[in-house]
């Protein structure tokens, strides 16, 4: 195989896992709440802001515990009224408790892969 067919090969190798993840990533939105995904969306793109990362990682140097314990704190606010809603981002208190847990469960997953 020449150096050029190499180089194709890998490019069609890595598109289509670049596709299949897209795929996968599609499958998962199809499965979840349209609404309370968009709003995880904005609070996890609010966060990356202000933590400098972006909106899928779990930035600011902080632990899956840190995150379970925020994620604690507005489901208790959730809990004593289910509208309430954060007071920096105007969002549910549960769509915050939410994109927590994912953040948190994105870093345990990152430790055991």
């Amino acid at each position: 195989m020449s150096p050029t067919d190499d180089a194709i090969a890998r490019h069609n190798a890595k598109l289509r896992a670049d596709l299949d993840d897209l795929a996968d990533i599609i499958d998962a939105a199809d499965a979840m709440p349209t609404r309370a995904l968009a709003e995880a969306a904005r609070v996890l793109r609010y966060g990356a802001v202000k933590h400098g990362c972006e909106p899928h990682e779990p930035g600011g140097g902080q632990t899956p515990r840190d995150h379970l314990d925020h994620a604690a704190e507005h489901l208790r606010r959730a809990m004593a009224r289910l509208s309430n809603r954060d007071a920096e981002t105007g969002a549910l208190d549960l769509i915050h408790c939410a994109a927590r847990c994912l953040l948190a469960a994105e870093l345990v997953l990152e430790e055991v892969d």
